[in-house]
C-alpha cells in the first residue's frame, strides 16, 4: 500500500459513532491519519468510479469501507473532475442518511476515501429482489421513500446540493437498518447563493438595489421554480430551513438543472419501488436526470400489485406534466401517502430490515 496521510473530517454526528471515534483516537494531533493504518481485507464491489474494499483501522476492531480510485483509469474516462467534485461534496455533508467521510487520502496514482461499512453491501435494489414480484410492500417502501425526503430535503435546503442520481442501487443498508445515500459523483452544487422561495409577493418596503428581485426559470413538469424569489446569503438560507429551497438554476448543455429534478426522480424511485419497474423507458443502470427534460410516453400503472390511491397520486403529482401542481418539497411531506410517518422519531423507527453482520 502506497504511504500517504488525510486529513480527517471530524464534524459531529456524521456516520457510525464507534467508527467517528476510533478514527479520532487514531489520528494525531493535525488530526491527520496515514494510509497504513488501515488493513485492506477484500474487495466488496466495483463501480465506473473505481474499486470498493473492506478495510480494517489496525489495533482495533473496526471496519470501513474504502473506495480506491485510479487516477490515470478516472482521467482516460473523463472522471477526474467527478471524484473531485464528489469528495467536496461530502467533506461538507453531515446527516444520518447521506454516506459520512472519515477520511482521504490522495497518492500520486490513487485517491482513497475512507466511508462508513454497510454489512453485505445491501441496496434497496438487492433487497428488493427478495421480496416476491421484485417490489416492496408499500409499508416497506414509504419508510425507505420517507428517509430518502428527508436526506433530499437536507440537500436541498441546507447545503444547496442537486443529487441527480436517485435510484435503489444508490440507496444502501446500513447496520442499524435505515438508509444511507451514496455516490455523488453526478451531484451539483450551487454556482451562486442559494434562493429562499416565498409564499406571496414581498411588499415593496423590501425592494432595495441591493436585493434583486427575479422570477426563476421554470423546470418542466415542476412548477416549484414558476415563483418569485430572493437572493439570500447561503447563512441567512441556513438560519430559514422552514422555507422551500430551490437549488440555484444552471445549464448542462440545453438542459436546464435544479432541486426541481431530485423530486421528478424521486417519483421514479417510489414507482420502482412499488411496482418493480420503470415508469418510463428507462435502461437499467442509467442515470435519471438524463429523462428529465426528455419526451416521455405517458404515466401508466399496472394492475399488479394493488397500491393505494394515495400512493399514484403522490407519483402523478412528482412524474406527470399536466398535473396542476406539482408538490414543493415540505407539500410531499404532508401527502396522505406519509400520514403514518412521524418525521421528527424517523430514526426510532424499527426497520423493515436488518442486516446480518
Amino acid at each position: 500500500m502506497e504511504e500517504a496521510s488525510g486529513n480527517v473530517f471530524r464534524k459531529s454526528g456524521r456516520g457510525d459513532l464507534l467508527r467517528t471515534r476510533a478514527i479520532r483516537r487514531a489520528s494525531d494531533a493535525d488530526h491527520r491519519l496515514r494510509l497504513s493504518q488501515f488493513k485492506i481485507l477484500k474487495e466488496t464491489g466495483r463501480h465506473g468510479m473505481g474499486t470498493q474494499y473492506l478495510a480494517q483501522l489496525r489495533g482495533t476492531q473496526i471496519y470501513y469501507s474504502m473506495k480506491v480510485m485510479d487516477k490515470h483509469q478516472l482521467a482516460s474516462q473523463g472522471k477526474l473532475k467527478s471524484a473531485q467534485n464528489e469528495k467536496e461534496i461530502l467533506q461538507m455533508l453531515d446527516h444520518p442518511f447521506v454516506q459520512p467521510l472519515y477520511c482521504y487520502f490522495e497518492t500520486e496514482t490513487s485517491f482513497y476515501a475512507v466511508t462508513d461499512y454497510c454489512p453485505g453491501g445491501i441496496n434497496l435494489c438487492s433487497l428488493r429482489e427478495l421480496y416476491p414480484g421484485n417490489y416492496f410492500p408499500e409499508d416497506t417502501a414509504r419508510f425507505y421513500a420517507a428517509e430518502l425526503l428527508i436526506a433530499l430535503e437536507y440537500l436541498h435546503q441546507l447545503e444547496g446540493i442537486v443529487y441527480r442520481d436517485l435510484k435503489p442501487e444508490n440507496v444502501f443498508i446500513r447496520s442499524d437498518g435505515h438508509i444511507m445515500l451514496m455516490d455523488f459523483s453526478s451531484s451539483v452544487m450551487c454556482t451562486l447563493d442559494p434562493y429562499l422561495v416565498t409564499d406571496c409577493t414581498p411588499c415593496s418596503s423590501n425592494y432595495s438595489s441591493v436585493q434583486k428581485l427575479f422570477r426563476c426559470l421554470p423546470f418542466l413538469p415542476a412548477k416549484i421554480c414558476n415563483r418569485l424569489c430572493w437572493r439570500k446569503s447561503a447563512v441567512d438560507c441556513r438560519r430559514k430551513s422552514v422555507r422551500e429551497f430551490v437549488a440555484e438554476p444552471r445549464s448542462e448543455g440545453d438542459n436546464l438543472i435544479g432541486s426541481a429534478m431530485d423530486l421528478w426522480t424521486f417519483g421514479v424511485f417510489l414507482y420502482e419501488l412499488l411496482f418493480g419497474q420503470m415508469p418510463f423507458k428507462i435502461g437499467h443502470g442509467e442515470c435519471r436526470y438524463y429523462y428529465y427534460n426528455a419526451v416521455r410516453e405517458s404515466l401508466r400503472f399496472p394492475r399488479i400489485p394493488s397500491v393505494s390511491e394515495e400512493a399514484m397520486d403522490l407519483i402523478k403529482a412528482l412524474l406527470e406534466p399536466s398535473s396542476k401542481e406539482m408538490l414543493e418539497m415540505k407539500n410531499v411531506k404532508r401527502h396522505p401517502f406519509f400520514h403514518t410517518i412521524s418525521w421528527n422519531r424517523i430514526l426510532s423507527i424499527t426497520p423493515p430490515f436488518v442486516p446480518p453482520e
